[in-house]
């Protein structure tokens, strides 16, 4: 009986000694970083941020995150803004991987597009390609000429829309007078 006794206070001990004492989350060193109480601080995964003490290993946020970049596609019209985490190497250093989109997008009109693909704060390069159609160089002209410029470009283009009319009405008259 003790010889059981003392097998059973054996296996207990070692299934103790065996039991990890498990790791709670204290909070963030910072944004990259958090702690626990038992073996200190620990870097966030890549892509992820730090928040507090539960949103520790999470998705960036608009509050907390490492850059808010818009993804910039050449011959695009628009372009999609995302949040991006850590690298996960314990330095401020941003990475795509696993970025989240805010929401937010921005949009060229008038024929405007993106020139250069990046990632930027801003779409830097917009304008008009090397090859572009009557409306694009319209909006060309006007850009230039401000709302006063764009008003007599759109009275032009009606005169000379009337113009080219009259003539083809003109020729119809004329071969109308022919079959007579």
């Amino acid at each position: 009986m003790k010889k059981i006794g003392l097998m059973l206070a054996l296996v207990l001990i070692a299934v103790l000694a065996a039991v990890s004492v498990n790791a709670a989350v204290t909070g963030c060193v910072n944004a990259y970083q958090y702690t626990d109480n038992v073996t200190g601080a620990h870097n966030v995964s890549v892509g992820n941020v730090c928040i507090n003490a539960t949103s520790y290993d999470v998705d960036p946020t608009a509050a907390v995150n490492c850059a808010v970049l818009y993804n910039c596609v050449a011959d695009a019209q628009s372009a999609i803004q995302y949040y991006r985490g850590y690298t996960g190497a314990g330095t401020t250093t941003c990475t795509a991987t696993g970025q989240v989109a805010t929401g937010t997008t921005v949009t060229y009109t008038g024929g405007r597009h993106i020139l250069t693909t990046e990632y930027a704060v801003a779409c830097s390069a917009v304008g008009y390609g090397a090859t572009y159609d009557k409306t694009d160089f319209k909006y060309i002209v006007v850009d230039g000429m401000g709302t006063a410029g764009a008003s007599v470009v759109e009275w032009i283009d009606l005169i000379v829309m009337l113009i080219v009319l009259g003539f083809i009405i003109g020729i119809f008259v004329k071969m109308a007078q022919l079959f007579k």
